[in-house]
């Protein structure tokens, strides 16, 4: 069996493939890259995602998700550079750290994470554990719930958070 490791390497490699090529198209270097030269990057790696087996499975407020099962991985890709920044905080709120999945690759506009199995029962399983270890507030005030949460090897893992909508709409 191919470990999470070795699924990765080729899609960091092909995300790269995919910055050169349309940096290069810019005439720009990737510290120099305006944000829509990163849109067309990350447009361009997830049709290449797809072109391997990779289907779109979902959206959030910022990020596009796409899964291959035989890969078992999710890679996340911004919808675009400019609003980037409002999907992750700059630090993760400790008191749900611990269960807070972890990324198998992070760069500028994609993530690559385990699949997370969030069948509804799995899914439902994961939120009773989390509330009883975390309580109902701040279940809701970081959006723990069914759609976001999930198990991973049996464990209970929060694959998407945020704060609330309502505590952050008002800062921006």
């Amino acid at each position: 069996m191919i470990t999470l490791k070795e699924t990765v390497k080729p899609l960091t490699k092909l995300w790269r493939e995919c910055k050169k090529e349309i940096f290069k198209m810019h005439g720009v270097n990737q510290k120099d890259a305006p944000a829509n030269a990163w849109d067309y990057a990350a447009r361009k790696f997830a049709e290449k995602l797809e072109e391997i087996g990779f289907e779109f499975i979902g959206s959030g407020c910022f990020k596009k998700a796409y899964a291959c099962e035989k890969r078992n991985v999710v890679v996340k890709l911004y919808y675009d550079y400019a609003n980037k920044w409002k999907d992750t905080p700059s630090k993760k709120p400790e008191s749900i750290k611990n269960h807070i999945i972890k990324n198998l690759f992070r760069d500028v506009m994609v993530m690559i994470q385990p699949l997370v199995d969030n069948s509804q029962d799995s899914a439902w399983e994961a939120e009773q554990i989390l509330e009883a270890i975390y309580g109902e507030k701040t279940c809701y005030e970081y959006d723990i719930k069914e759609s976001n949460v999930g198990l991973v090897d049996g464990e209970p893992v929060i694959f998407d958070y945020t704060k609330r909508k309502s505590t952050w709409l008002n800062k921006w």
